[in-house]
């Protein structure tokens, strides 16, 4: 009977990731906002995936859940698979009730779109926290989603995983693009190649952060390393806090790495900063600062410090330093 259950969970798993497969779920409510779809245990939890775009559809976590013998049981090589893939992304309300998530990990260096949730479109998650051992993927990699884009907002949300990625990865979020993310936090260091960032590695047009915090040291092979975000096109920032050292080649600091324009829409760029801080060595070989590397677009920094020693290979005549 164990063997039989056990064929019917990893079948589940498979089958769930599946674009287009049936929007079952195994407990209570049905999916509305007034009777959402109640999470109770970790087979509730990977059903989630059932639900890909479905913008009409509503979670909510009702106890603390561990994932770790689960994960065992049914994927101990590759570890969690992300809710929501590129063409298949998750556009729903996910509640967490500021209940805890467990022995999380993910390991799939050469998938991209990797983290609790793998791509996030107009979708809505709050009030959760994720703890696991580690998470490692490729592009667009971080703890809580890969990518977040299409006006997704995410609140309350608090991770305490390392992560490690390619391009776009970020101790929280890979990327997000036209989002909202508001008070949470990042606990973990973090390693990629480019655009690495403590919390976010990349914020797009109009995304808006505040009241966040990313603790933990920031490790980029190539350019735009940055303790809170690696770099930025069109977004605001406000009182992001960071902490832990920050390494790089170029474009390295210990908020934002870099800023830039839009490559198809030269209107579109920069980045303002309001009453962000940092706390921690930064170094590269150039465009190395405390607040901003290097600034193409136009910037706006507002009472924003850096403490801590700033080392630079090269002269960098980009250099922002203190607001």
């Amino acid at each position: 009977m164990k063997h039989v259950k056990l064929y019917l969970l990893a079948t589940m798993l498979l089958l769930g990731g599946l674009p287009g497969w049936a929007q079952s779920f195994s407990g209570s409510g049905t999916g509305t906002e007034n009777d959402p779809y109640l999470i109770f245990n970790p087979i509730q939890l990977n059903e989630v995936r059932n639900f890909l775009n479905n913008p009409d559809v509503w979670f909510k976590v009702m106890f603390d859940i561990d994932l770790e013998q689960w994960l065992a049981d049914n994927n101990p090589s590759q570890g969690w698979q992300p809710i929501g893939t590129q063409s298949s992304p998750f556009k729903g309300h996910f509640l967490g009730q500021g209940h805890k998530i467990t022995g999380l990990f993910i390991n799939r260096p050469s998938t991209d779109n990797v983290g609790f949730f793998g791509q996030l479109s107009g979708a809505d998650v709050s009030n959760l926290s994720l703890y696991g051992e580690s998470i490692e993927g490729g592009a667009y990699t971080g703890s809580l989603a890969g990518l977040a884009g299409s006006s997704s907002s995410i609140s309350n949300c608090h991770t305490y995983i390392p992560v490690t990625g390619g391009t776009f990865t970020g101790g929280m979020i890979g990327c997000v693009n036209n989002c909202s993310v508001i008070n949470c936090s990042s606990i973990g260091d973090v390693s990629g190649v480019s655009h690495v960032g403590g919390f976010v590695g990349q914020a797009l047009y109009n995304s808006t952060i505040s009241d966040c915090s990313a603790t933990g040291n920031v490790n980029a092979t190539d350019n735009f390393a940055g303790g809170g975000i690696g770099s930025t096109v069109g977004a605001t920032v406000t009182r992001l806090k960071t902490a832990g050292s920050v390494q790089g080649i170029c474009n390295v600091s210990g908020i934002v790495g870099g800023t830039f324009v839009s490559s198809s829409n030269s209107s579109i760029g920069g980045v303002t900063l309001n009453q962000c801080t940092s706390e921690g060595s930064v170094s590269g070989s150039g465009y190395v600062a405390g607040v901003i590397g290097s600034a193409t677009a136009a910037v706006s920094i507002n009472d924003c410090s850096s403490v801590g020693d700033i080392t630079s290979a090269h002269c960098c005549p980009l250099k922002i330093v203190d607001g």
